[in-house]
């Protein structure tokens, strides 16, 4: 039956509205609505994780439908006639949404990476610290097929953007209390500039919330300049003077180029819809920039207010923005290290890199001791980098995939903005201008779960928009009234919608919540070692959790008065290290803390072979991650306690060397020199490790300086003695042989006078 005609020119004909066509509407709106704004304070990662998790419902519900709506076709045509039609739906469909196929192109790459990954399970969940695994991927495209399918109606971009503007208010609104000191929550481990906080409103780092707003920013415009009511069009306003503001406090230099970026495109596109259309004043009319103007006065003197009345903010924007062209920042050269990192592992794996969300576990074998010095033993899981960061975990086929992407969402902005439908151009040049934001700002950082969400949904909605002159059928033939064999599949859906919930969603929840619980008890503890083992159980693929339960069971060991229950809880800690290294086989840090125990245990009950085993894990450990100060401390004291002295002198001269200002291998070198009678040299040393960087190690140098004390009092210099033991007890007033050194030296003193 022939479709009756749309009313509006060069836009596609109504459909039918299909069955799934409201839920699917509600799921997508909803995301994108909460993920920019939801957190969780009851989860270790009270951000990335929680909108993770509600994205991957999304998905599984989306993926539902689509699989309902399908069966519906194969319960109307038949099963053989289903599979017979199914090369050509195929062709013609990959000829019709060249984009949506380039978007199934990059996740077959994903998927082919992901098997041939590193760490394969790693790489189809998602590294914890990172989230963006196979998982990530397929659920940020599910919001570009449901976008996709949605966007034949009218109102969908409206609605699309309506709720992500409102999302970008409260984020930016969140991030406004953050900059006038009234957030009711206390955060820790947030950026910093010029020691003051940096603001990150909901999306858990400065430069992510930055990235969200300059996305939103057109998008909101676009909206502001749509509005018909006054008060609409003022409230609009305001969240755009808002949302610019609290982008411009970020700090985020990536944010800006983005902002640059984003608004160089958006006078690109309108010049592209008037030269297109013939017919400048009806493009002016319809742009997003008969509404800037108003919004950006109020903006401007929003912005000069702030300024004026906050000095120090001044100071911070002003140096910010000094660094923005300066290659010798140090968060300038952190990134050249991260990106010469990422290129160095996609030359030496170029088909298909090391994994999806691999770059964490391969990047310690590809660190530089420059990295080291600007950001001290931390282990990246991005290569801050979108295109290096596909090329390291995806290889050569990841980049051509993802280069086709962006290609073909560039041609798809560029020929929507020439639509013949002037509401079309006009929603084209607000999203083509929030897409090159978001490319050109992941140049330089990468792409968390809000972000990549609403750039799905805009390209989806632009791979309609490209052609939205050109009719359509239906998706979707009608299944007719509910039988029996529609039921049967209806229930088969469902089965395995809940097959892919639980492990991809509530699993991961679940082991969250149970790390959540086990964290807040103190290392040590038999309740916290039980939790991280109850979550290691749930996700035997996560090496964390055996870490973490390691780690609790070696402190339980340290205070044990019992030796043998010392050694019982020390071989439970050796059992939870092994279990991480099968994990994660190339781990040097997993390796050194079982050093650690191992040398724990030659301390309680030497043998030959024991000290043989801490010699051959510490060396490896090393040389699986031979420029962390980290693993090449620990593995000097593993040796030290074996009493393989000749080998941890090796390590601390190679770690000083490496890192002349850190003090921990000068104070391992004094220690031994103590040990080995050598009381000059062990006073010499000590005295230089005392007065170095500890790095925050305040523990550490207390230890120290009561080691100094006892070097000083075997030289007979009690005065030198009782002034280093006094150091060691200012920093940790419970350390019984500086206590005892400091009493020493007094009675030897006064014995002396």
């Amino acid at each position: 039956m022939p479709r009756r005609k749309s009313p509006h020119r060069g836009s596609p004909a109504p459909h039918p509205r299909p069955i799934a066509r409201r839920p699917l509407q509600w799921i997508t709106t909803v995301l994108l609505l909460l993920l920019p704004i939801v957190f969780l304070r009851t989860l270790p990662d009270a951000f990335e994780f929680p909108k993770m998790e509600l994205l991957a419902t999304g998905a599984v519900l989306i993926l539902a439908l689509g699989a309902i709506q399908e069966s519906a076709r194969i319960g109307a045509s038949g099963a053989t006639s289903w599979l017979a039609a199914l090369p050509p739906r195929l062709t013609a469909w990959v000829r019709a949404d060249p984009l949506g196929a380039g978007v199934v192109a990059y996740l077959g790459s994903a998927f082919v990476s992901t098997v041939f990954s590193m760490r394969p399970a790693l790489s189809l969940f998602g590294a914890p610290e990172s989230l963006a695994g196979l998982k990530t991927a397929m659920a940020t495209a599910s919001v570009f097929f449901a976008s996709r399918s949605l966007a034949s109606s009218q109102r969908w971009f409206h609605v699309m953007t309506s709720f992500a503007s409102v999302a970008a208010a409260i984020a930016a609104g969140y991030a406004l209390l953050q900059l006038l000191h009234l957030d009711p929550y206390t955060w820790a481990g947030t950026s910093t500039f010029g020691g003051e906080n940096r603001i990150f409103g909901t999306l858990a780092h400065p430069n992510m919330l930055g990235a969200y707003l300059v996305m939103s920013l057109p998008l909101t415009a676009q909206i502001a300049t749509r509005a018909t009511n006054r008060l609409v069009k003022m409230a609009w306003m305001v969240v755009i003077a808002e949302t610019l503001l609290v982008l411009i406090t970020t700090l985020s230099r990536g944010a800006w180029i983005g902002l640059g970026a984003a608004s160089a495109a958006y006078l690109l596109l309108v010049a592209r819809a008037a030269r297109a259309t013939g017919s400048p004043s009806e493009t002016r009319a319809r742009a997003p920039a008969a509404g800037f103007l108003w919004p950006a006065v109020f903006a401007v003197f929003t912005i000069v207010l702030l300024l004026i009345s906050a000095p120090r903010l001044r100071s911070a924007l002003f140096q910010r923005i000094s660094q923005i062209g300066n290659l010798s920042a140090p968060t300038t050269q952190s990134r050249l290290q991260l990106w010469n990192a990422g290129l160095r592992i996609g030359a030496e794996h170029p088909i298909l890199g090391v994994g999806v969300d691999c770059y964490g576990n391969a990047f310690p074998a590809y660190r530089s001791a420059e990295y080291v010095r600007i950001e001290w033993g931390g282990n990246p899981t991005k290569a801050h980098n979108e295109m290096i960061n596909i090329f390291a975990t995806q290889g050569s086929l990841g980049v051509i995939a993802a280069l086709a992407v962006v290609l073909l969402a560039a041609r798809a902005v560029w020929r929507s903005t020439a639509s013949r439908n002037p509401a079309v151009r006009g929603d084209a040049v607000a999203a083509g201008s929030a897409l090159a934001g978001f490319a050109v700002q992941a140049l330089t950082g990468f792409t968390v779960v809000a972000v990549g969400a609403l750039a799905a949904a805009l390209a989806g909605w632009l791979g309609w928009a490209q052609d939205a002159g050109a009719l359509r059928p239906d998706p979707v033939r009608s299944a007719g009234g509910p039988s029996g064999r529609n039921r049967i599949a209806g229930l088969i859906v469902f089965a395995c919608a809940v097959a892919l919930f639980v492990p991809f969603v509530v699993n991961p929840w679940r082991a969250a919540r149970m790390e959540y619980e086990a964290s807040r008890n103190p290392m040590g503890s038999p309740v916290r070692t039980e939790g991280y083992g109850r979550a290691a159980a749930l996700l035997p693929w996560y090496d964390r959790y055996e870490r973490e339960a390691g780690r609790s069971l070696l402190i339980e060991a340290f205070q044990s008065s019992d030796p043998d229950e010392a050694w019982r809880t020390l071989e439970r800690a050796r059992q939870a290290f092994e279990n991480a290294i099968r994990i994660d086989r190339g781990s040097g840090v997993l390796r050194v803390y079982l050093a650690l125990v191992l040398s724990s245990e030659v301390r309680l009950r030497p043998t030959s072979e024991g000290r043989a085993r801490v010699r051959e894990v510490a060396i490896d450990a090393v040389a699986r991650d031979p420029l962390n100060p980290y693993v090449i401390g620990v593995a000097e004291q593993s040796l030290m306690g074996a009493e393989l002295d000749a080998e941890a002198e090796g390590l601390a001269h190679r770690g000083a060397r490496l890192y002349p200002d850190f003090a921990q291998p000068f104070a391992d070198l004094g220690s031994m020199a103590l040990r080995q009678g050598r009381y000059g040299d062990a006073t010499d040393t000590l005295a230089i490790a005392v007065r170095k960087d500890w790095r925050g190690d305040m523990q550490g140098q207390a230890r120290a300086w009561e080691t100094l004390s006892t070097a000083y009092l075997r030289l007979k210099k009690y005065e030198e003695a009782q002034a280093a033991a006094e150091s060691a007890l200012r920093l940790n007033a419970a350390l019984p042989a500086a206590s005892a050194n400091r009493l020493e030296a007094i009675r030897l003193r006064a014995g002396r006078d």
